[in-house]
């Protein structure tokens, strides 16, 4: 009777090893398969941020182009100098500001939303409005007693005016031109524009925005699941090793078969804590990642009111770094930015959020030194080298800060958006 029990018991032991074995196998799978949808998930983010920092500077391009055209026809019809009417067609014929803007949302980019569309009927309305542009300054163009025929520009030349006007006298030319570019159908034409541009940038950040709250709340359900079945490795790993040490009839070897599943339990819990850790750290720059900066975000909402300040930060010309001396010196130029960063503020808060772009998180007591901080960034901002000395430390960026203010921001993402905004003013500052 002994002798079978004792064989019942080795069958059990050996049974509920191979359970527990089996159980390890399978969330160690599952937590790689979980981290590969985590990772997969987390590039999908960092597109949707690219993706709207693409439309954003669409929008920007687009309403650029628009006022140059109007700003340089209006100067040219006030002074009648030749360089405005150049501004205008350097800007209508060889810079093509809204033509870019188009092209932007050409294959191969993902235009999810359908903004090409639209955009280009908003780009059909700004060149209609350039046939009110030509006719005042041709009109100012024949006052000054030139001939049709010698002005500078075909679409000048060319432009017809009715016998009406051509029998105007100078200075009723002008003032017809002035009246041209200065009523209300022009006014009201020019501000159907800029708002339809304006409604479309915002349509497409209430479509981002509400992409990413959906791939956030999944990241967070991913992640939630991943922690359950690491929780369950490390028991199962606990369970086989205390199976082991029951399998042992040698107490002195069972004891230190104990300690050797408590040693390992131990390491292994360590390790898992190395992975959560690498899993939220940037592998090309060494400081947090996206994934670490949406966690952050969440403490914030889940904190306010709370002290606190976002600095966005923007790389200046990657792409043109990369196409010009390759990727290589393109990551050295990340690399640079990003020590310039981390010289200036404390590693712990900079977050790379997407190829160029890095984020800062700045709370309570830090707030204080944030003037010197900003005139910090500011100094190292004004130290851009050539490209050819990349490998010295070459480091040229943008940046825009904004602090939280509970009677003027509802959300953290009314911070951020401010934040990208006074970051492109800086942009555009620096361009021109």
């Amino acid at each position: 009777m002994m002798n079978l029990a004792n064989k019942k018991r080795i069958l059990i032991q050996k049974i509920s090893v191979a359970i527990a074995a089996t159980l390890c196998f399978v969330c160690a799978a599952l937590f790689g398969i979980e981290s590969r949808r985590i990772k997969r998930n987390q590039d999908v983010i960092i597109g949707r941020y690219s993706e709207y920092t693409v439309y954003a500077r669409v929008s920007d391009l687009m309403k650029k182009g628009s006022d140059t055209l109007t700003e340089q026809a209006r100067l040219y019809v006030f002074t009648g100098e030749t360089k405005f009417m150049d501004g205008y067609f350097t800007e209508s014929d060889m810079t093509g500001s809204r033509e870019k803007a188009v092209n932007m949302l050409a294959p191969p980019f993902n235009d999810r939303y359908g903004a090409k569309e639209k955009l280009e009927n908003i780009i059909g309305e700004s060149v209609s409005l350039m046939d009110t542009e030509y006719r005042a300054m041709k009109l100012v163009y024949l006052s000054g007693g030139a001939a049709e025929a010698d002005a500078p520009y075909e679409k000048i030349r060319s432009f017809a005016l009715t016998d009406e006007e051509k029998s105007l006298t100078a200075e009723q030319m002008k003032q017809r031109a002035e009246s041209l570019l200065y009523d209300e159908n022009y006014r009201t034409a020019k501000r159907s524009i800029i708002s339809k541009t304006e409604a479309l940038l915002n349509e497409l950040l209430e479509n981002t925005n509400d992409d990413l709250k959906t791939l956030n709340d999944r990241q967070s359900r991913d992640t939630s699941f991943q922690q359950v079945v690491l929780g369950l490795f490390m028991l199962s790993v606990i369970v086989l090793s205390l199976l082991i040490v029951l399998d042992s009839k040698d107490e002195i070897r069972r004891s230190r078969k104990l300690k050797d599943a408590e040693t390992y339990s131990a390491a292994l819990n360590e390790k898992l804590v190395e992975v959560e850790k690498i899993a939220k750290v940037d592998p090309l720059t060494g400081i947090n990642n996206v994934t670490a900066y949406i966690e952050k975000l969440n403490g914030l909402k889940d904190s306010l009111p709370k002290n606190f300040a976002i600095v966005a930060l923007d790389i200046n010309n990657l792409k043109g770094m990369n196409d010009s001396f390759g990727h290589d010196a393109g990551n050295k130029y990340i690399q640079n930015c990003c020590e310039v960063f981390v010289g200036v503020f404390d590693k712990d808060c900079v977050y790379r959020v997407g190829g160029d772009e890095f984020a800062v998180i700045i709370e309570d007591e830090q707030l204080f030194g944030i003037k010197a901080l900003m005139s910090k960034l500011r100094r190292a901002a004004a130290k851009a080298e050539k490209y050819s000395d990349v490998n010295s430390g070459y480091a040229s960026f943008s940046y825009g800060l904004a602090i939280y203010d509970p009677d003027k921001h509802k959300t953290v993402e009314d911070v951020i958006k401010l934040a990208d905004e006074k970051m492109y003013e800086y942009k555009r500052t620096v361009k021109s």
